[in-house]
């Protein structure tokens, strides 16, 4: 499930034969390699890597990849041509490989239009599946022939297909044995599912079961890992040791390419540094991941869920593809689908255009000063874009709604739900918000730490406020532990009972390459996802207060990946987290604020609205204040 990773690894393997190695072991090194290159969404790497050459032996599986290569690149006709001489090749000597290269043949046909063709296909390699026992082709081939019957108007074989696929994905999603290899099994199955939702959608019961198949799909590595939330045990201290590593390899590295008037080491260290810390990195996340153990998240039915929920909580599950999006109302009287003029393209293209309109906030004062109204105008049509496209279509749904719980879908998890307008004002000024990884996260037996909180705060002459959020909160918190410059360390976290919260107010940072080593910044270095997985803090409300802490990379099946996953892992129920790089003092005069509320004994996400709507009537525009979310497993608050 670790693309990046093997992909390095076969490179590294490929270059260590040699010349003189077999031919047959280049082909395959060439053959693998070419493998990962398709995985990680390169084709033409893929094709230039496999050349034209190679022993006869290895030409179906070449004419294979080759195959998926084109396909990768939609063009099918090829793709069809060479997959299905591949599966030929192939013959009764190599049957897995024959279903294998059967089934990708099928999914080119049934692009083509060719039906009976793809037909054919996904039975033949179903029956030589079900001769070897082998689930993952079982399973591809009744994908496959789901989408077949579907688009000939079958509903019944259809139906029947798409049911066993469901069946032996999850069998399969069981037995792996880490939480990436969970995430992974679902990776490229986007198409299928989305028709599936669809196909359930249209049939008897459609709202139930479509909501109930979104779920047995949402973000299911994390809720198992939420459900058992199992401190990792570092007997041998190999843990400890591979992160005292990176800690000091990164200080190493950011010495290495700091400005030249700070650089304590000359500028040819600089490659070598940066490389032994991405390799330090990776030993400690894989270390982490062979570690991490879901207990599996139980089962999880929507009829409970609704049953459990008070009058006036709606949770809402957002879905988009390339034929428009879903929004799944539930509410204690029911579920609603109502459909939505956005398609998860159009929602990406939105999605950029407003943080480049935000971004013009971070130029400082004086150009925010100078462009006022030109910003806010800019915003606000981005802002009411989204909403037309997003919460506008659920008004009726949303009546006498207090609290709204989002699970959110592709690009839906960078929008700022707070700023949205709703009913001529923001939606935050109309009900709580917060967010969730999945429905099925959600529930009402969250424990509750009762340990001393803890504030953090750890700043340099860059950020000078951090100090002061850190001791205003003190003020309003007597009987918090506050931890204050070199005192602010990972090793305070550490505590023999969860503290009923911990406040972290430092410099955040969100890592597109490596999601686990996103983090915070404290004395003794960064505080990092994988980090949270050793602490003890269940049933703790986390607040992150910094930039970017709650931005994820978000992988299929609706994996979130960075640090709100490192913190769920940790047990924590709630999390308070940011979307773009904040500003200083706002973000000191909201925090103060939300602790203000929470102290007085209001939820996570209550006390985070009523400061935003405090920051919104103070005239502070949405880029000060509506970049601070709350996700919850709380299913009431």
């Amino acid at each position: 499930g670790l693309v990046p990773q093997a992909s390095r690894v076969l490179d590294s393997a490929a270059n260590s034969l040699g010349r003189a190695a077999p031919a047959n072991e280049v082909v395959r090194a060439r053959w693998l390699r070419a493998r990962a290159a398709i995985a990680r969404d390169d084709p033409e790497s893929a094709r230039r890597i496999l050349g034209s050459g190679g022993p006869i032996a290895w030409k179906a599986d070449c004419d294979e990849m080759r195959g998926l290569a084109f396909a990768a690149e939609r063009r099918h006709g090829p793709a069809s041509r060479l997959l299905e001489r591949a599966a030929t090749g192939y013959g009764a000597t190599r049957p897995s490989a024959r279903a294998r290269a059967l089934c990708a043949g099928g999914w080119c046909a049934l692009e083509l239009g060719d039906l009976a063709r793809a037909r054919r296909h996904a039975r033949t390699a179903g029956r030589i599946a079900a001769r070897l026992g082998v689930a993952s082709l079982s399973c591809g081939a009744d994908e496959l022939l789901f989408l077949v019957e579907d688009a000939a108007g079958r509903r019944r074989e259809a139906g029947a297909a798409l049911e066993r696929a469901l069946a032996t994905l999850e069998t399969s999603r069981e037995n792996r044995a880490t939480d990436a290899m969970r995430a992974a099994l679902l990776r490229g199955c986007e198409r299928w599912f989305a028709r599936a939702v669809r196909h359930l959608l249209d049939g008897p019961d459609g709202e139930r079961r479509a909501l109930a198949l979104v779920e047995r799909w949402r973000a299911r590595a994390l809720v198992d890992l939420m459900s058992s939330c199992a401190r990792i045990e570092d007997a041998g201290g190999r843990l400890a040791m591979l992160r005292a590593r990176v800690a000091v390899l990164d200080r190493r590295a950011e010495g290495a390419v700091a400005p030249s008037f700070l650089r304590a080491t000359g500028t040819a260290a600089a490659p070598r540094a940066t490389r032994d810390l991405a390799r330090a990195e990776r030993r400690l996340e894989e270390a982490v991941a062979r570690e991490l153990k879901g207990a599996g998240g139980g089962d999880f039915t929507v009829e409970g869920l609704r049953r459990a929920l008070p009058e006036s909580t709606a949770l809402v599950t957002l879905f988009a593809d390339d034929r428009g999006g879903l929004a799944f109302v539930v509410r204690r009287d029911g579920i609603r689908v109502v459909p939505l003029a956005a398609t998860d393209e159009d929602l990406e293209s939105l999605v950029e255009e407003l943080y480049f309109r935000f971004g013009r906030y971070a130029l400082g004062p004086r150009f925010v000063d100078g462009h006022r109204r030109r910003l806010a105008a800019e915003t606000d049509r981005l802002l009411g874009a989204l909403a037309e496209r997003t919460i506008a279509p659920l008004t009726a749904a949303l009546d006498g709604v207090d609290r709204l719980v989002v699970a959110p879908h592709g690009a839906w998890h960078r929008v700022p739900f707070a700023a949205l307008p709703f009913r001529g004002r923001r939606l935050v000024d109309a009900c709580s918000l917060e967010t969730t990884p999945s429905l099925g996260a959600l529930t009402g037996a969250v424990p509750e730490a009762g340990g001393r909180p803890l504030v953090l705060d750890f700043a340099d002459g860059l950020a000078p406020t951090i100090a002061a959020e850190g001791r205003a909160l003190a003020r309003l918190v007597p009987d918090a532990l506050h931890l204050h410059g070199e005192s602010a360390t990972t090793s305070a976290l550490r505590t023999a009972e969860p503290p009923r919260f911990v406040h972290i107010a430092a410099h955040g940072r969100f890592r597109s390459d490596v999601p686990a080593m996103s983090g915070v910044r404290l004395a003794d270095g960064w505080l990092r996802a994988v980090d949270f997985h050793s602490l003890a803090l269940r049933g703790s409300v986390v607040v992150l207060s910094g930039c970017e802490t709650g931005v994820s990379r978000v992988d299929a099946g609706g994996e979130v990946q960075g640090l709100v996953r490192g913190v769920f892992a940790s047990g924590a129920s709630d999390l308070v987290v940011s979307l773009w790089r904040v500003d200083d003092a706002a973000t000191a005069d909201l925090m103060t604020s939300f602790h203000r509320h929470f102290a007085r004994g209001a939820s996570a996400g209550r006390a985070l609205a009523a400061a935003q709507r405090e920051a919104a009537t103070a005239g502070l525009s949405p880029w000060h204040w509506a970049g601070f979310g709350t996700w919850t497993r709380r299913l009431t608050s």
